[in-house]
């Protein structure tokens, strides 16, 4: 921990460096300003200093991936806020009414905000600063999709601070105490057997496999999805030209949202050691790309020809297609992570384990 800190190059200290300077231009530079392109490169090269200084001074693999990674989406979040919908403090918001985003009809529809002029400082610090941290915009007219709400009986409802923070403490402890119940089960000295190169591609050697191998690779299964769809909609749209709403567009968007997250994956696992031949991070995002389009393809042929016109069948059949078609594709992503897991400290993801404690009783 003392090297941790001590050291200028800590990774702690170049995330929050990106925040700071994308706090800054965002709050007190214009939509259209030189700067912006300007501090680009200097957030690229924090991101170049953060993988190896995550990796040299963190000792938990999961903390080294955590901070890489936040290096390089703060880098993408810049893009976002900064070039494709141009935050800015006189916009109080985007300003792009015309870019082909999931919010451009919001921001068309404020095109009567009144510009807000000589601020002071710390009002723009804190609009560079809440935009820096907003990956959702919770709670603004610029919400993204898909955002749950307080309470589902009353869309409207809005806890009261004290409510909130005793409601989100609960949950982290129950996700803390859930974590800490997983990563102190099982026996690390087998990972070496049980995620095996050899046992990746599970239907060319499925009378190999054992129940345990199978749940394994259920267990570990994710459907993680970056929100990188503005960016992929400027390149789409703007960049590329395509048509909003063409099935090319569509699915060339999906393409590149799925790339990116790939490559953001495979950098954090660069931070904790694994080498990129070894990786299967962007295989597997691909993989589940592909997997969509096929999906599609069978949905648009289902309805064509009349099949499967029973709602509770299509979800059935819809549910072990997504549970086969992880149980196939995750293990390119997991195993080679988990294959290294040896049970020593860097492979503690957390600092205090209270089942170790009460088995120690």
């Amino acid at each position: 921990m003392a090297s941790f800190l001590q050291n200028p190059k800590s990774p702690l200290y170049v995330n929050g460096l990106q925040l700071f300077i994308t706090s800054f231009v965002i709050g007190f530079t214009t939509a259209h300003s030189r700067v912006r392109l300007a501090v680009l490169p200097v957030l690229l090269a924090l991101v170049w200093i953060s993988i190896p200084s995550s990796y040299e001074t963190v000792t938990q693999k999961m903390w080294k991936s955590v901070l890489a990674s936040e290096s390089v989406t703060r880098v993408i979040h810049y893009i976002e806020v900064a070039f494709v919908t141009k935050w800015t403090y006189e916009a109080n918001g985007p300003s792009r009414p015309n870019l082909n985003i999931q919010y451009a009809d919001k921001i068309a529809a404020c095109d009567s905000r009144p510009p807000r002029n000589n601020a002071n400082i710390s009002s723009r610090l804190s609009f560079g600063i809440a935009t820096s941290l907003a990956h959702r915009n919770s709670g603004t007219r610029f919400e993204v999709k898909n955002v749950p709400p307080f309470s589902e009986h009353d869309r409207s409802y809005i806890p009261t601070r004290k409510e909130f923070l005793r409601s989100t403490a609960l949950r982290a402890g129950i996700c803390y105490i859930i974590m800490d119940v997983l990563s102190s089960s099982g026996d690390p000295t087998r990972n070496a057997e049980l995620y095996a190169p050899n046992l990746v591609p599970v239907f060319a050697k499925l009378h190999h496999h054992t129940f345990e191998q199978l749940l394994m690779r259920v267990a570990t299964s994710t459907l993680n999805r970056q929100r990188l769809s503005s960016p992929a909609a400027w390149i789409i749209y703007d960049v590329l030209g395509m048509q909003k709403g063409s099935l090319a567009g569509r699915y060339t968007a999906m393409f590149i949202v799925f790339l990116i997250s790939g490559i953001i994956h495979a950098i954090a696992e660069l931070a904790t050691g694994l080498k990129w031949k070894q990786s299967g991070v962007v295989r597997y995002f691909l993989t589940q790309y592909f997997g969509i389009v096929l999906e599609d393809i069978v949905k648009e042929l289902s309805s064509k020809f009349g099949i499967l016109r029973s709602e509770k069948l299509r979800n059935v059949i819809g549910y072990v297609w997504v549970f086969l078609f992880q149980v196939w594709s995750v293990p390119a992503w997991m195993y080679p992570q988990l294959v290294g897991i040896k049970g020593g400290p860097e492979d503690e993801p957390l600092p205090f384990s209270v089942v170790r404690l009460l088995r120690n009783v």
